[in-house]
């Protein structure tokens, strides 16, 4: 099974929650892969520097080697899961691919939390930080919910 995380240019959020995700299943003998992708994502832009330096404080150091990528580079198999950070990403992967083939959520409906998880882009540090939390929590639940 994969899930794809899926935000607009996939330097901030996605790739963040990727990484985390990664991470907190690196733990756990999953048989899950995680990818991200960007509905609008202009293919190999690096993480924004603001989520490198969150994940690297967090002991997360493949984060610098994270390059962007469109969601039509994603190669999908029935029963993936694409998760949306927002309900505009939602609608977009339901147009794309609301065949019935992959599940297509918002995270924070799937995991059935409440959520901030709005664009930290050209904001402070600081909402990085709030992002990192609160991907913490979703993806602790979202492990849970696939281990199942």
């Amino acid at each position: 099974m994969k899930v794809v995380f899926v935000c607009t240019g996939n330097t901030c959020r996605s790739p963040m929650a990727e990484y985390l995700m990664k991470k907190i299943i690196k733990q756990d003998s999953h048989d899950i892969e995680v990818e991200s992708a960007g509905i609008m994502a202009s293919p190999g832009q690096p993480a924004h520097p603001h989520t490198v330096k969150i994940l690297l404080a967090n002991g997360i150091l493949d984060i610098e080697n994270h390059r962007s990528q469109s969601l039509d580079q994603v190669d999908l198999s029935e029963g993936d899961i694409l998760l949306g950070m927002t309900e505009i990403h939602k609608q977009h992967l339901l147009d794309d691919y609301g065949t019935g083939q992959v599940v297509v959520d918002k995270l924070d409906s799937f995991v059935g939390l409440p959520l901030d998880l709005s664009d930290p882009y050209g904001r402070e540090s600081g909402r990085y930080k709030k992002l990192y939390d609160e991907l913490t929590k979703a993806l602790v639940k979202l492990r849970d919910i696939l281990a199942e």
